[in-house]
């Protein structure tokens, strides 16, 4: 069917109202490239499909592919070892998720949605997956203490340390020494150090590094050179947190990798269910 005639049909419009119907961008790109059939068979294929989509509306309201993500860069991104981020592996996991009570949904209704359910059978079925994920990291896209026992440790060790640093911080807030030669009696951080406000002429009695100068020159941030080595110690746990993080990053990005062919095969068939869903979806609103 060439162009003018679909001009005069105005189908970009209707793909348009179709593409908003659709779960997500997989189903949507499928929804805005659709084009009219000349061949009878593909013509009843959809239309048998877009029955069934319809059909399991019907006996499933809540049936939805919302949740899932086109994973297919991601995927490719994996297989060639590259590192993906907390927030894209929870990507990884809600679509792997959704896709699994979708397929699970088409499965038991099977004899009703023979065709839908045939096509669901190439949905990956990666309950080990998702679950490594799920442990790994929770929905603040923060890996947990539960990624490795390693990391639990490093952890347990870090909060120790920070401890030990702020006893000592507040030490020397409430000494003698501490009242007369600061500013104000609090410590925060420069540069990832904890510094105290000193007053620039009682330099000589709060020995230390001087990480930043007021202004006005009057205070200086000081790192007391009492709780320098507490303050190294508890950087180089935080530098042994973030190498743990990346090697669990790491890992979990391999186990993507090594399902990258069937994650993608997988969006493919998300999107092309989710087309036929907003196909129904159009036809019930156009009361067809």
């Amino acid at each position: 069917m060439d162009g003018k005639v679909l001009g005069t049909l105005e189908f970009d419009k209707i793909r348009q109202r179709l593409a908003g119907l659709t779960a997500f961008s997989a189903g949507r790109a499928l929804a805005l490239s659709i084009a009219p059939s000349t061949a009878y068979d593909d013509v009843v294929a959809r239309q048998r499909l877009t029955a069934e989509a319809r059909r399991l509306l019907g006996m499933q309201p809540n049936a939805t592919i919302t949740g899932a993500f086109d994973l297919r860069s991601l995927a490719d991104k994996a297989a060639i070892a590259g590192l993906l981020d907390t927030s894209e592996l929870l990507q990884v996991e809600s679509t792997l998720s959704t896709a699994r009570r979708l397929k699970g949904t088409l499965g038991r209704l099977a004899g009703h949605l023979p065709r839908l359910a045939a096509l669901s059978r190439d949905i990956a079925d990666l309950p080990l997956l998702i679950a490594e994920i799920k442990r790994s990291i929770n929905d603040k896209a923060e890996v947990t203490d539960d990624a490795t026992p390693a990391l639990a440790e490093i952890r347990r060790e870090a909060r120790l340390a920070h401890d030990r640093l702020l006893q000592r911080l507040n030490g020397l807030l409430q000494s003698t020494n501490g009242r007369e030669v600061l500013q104000e009696p609090l410590y925060t951080q420069r540069d990832g150090r904890y510094v105290l406000p000193v007053k620039a002429d009682f330099r000589n009695r709060m020995p230390g590094i001087v990480h930043d100068v007021s202004s006005s020159g009057a205070t200086l941030w000081v790192e007391p050179l009492a709780v320098v080595d507490l303050g190294n110690r508890w950087r180089e746990l935080l530098a042994e947190e973030q190498h743990e993080i990346e090697r669990v990053l790491r890992r979990l990005s391999a186990l993507v990798g090594e399902e990258a062919e069937r994650i993608t095969l997988t969006i493919e068939v998300l999107g092309r269910i989710d087309l036929h869903m907003a196909s129904a979806r159009l036809g019930h609103a156009l009361g067809a």
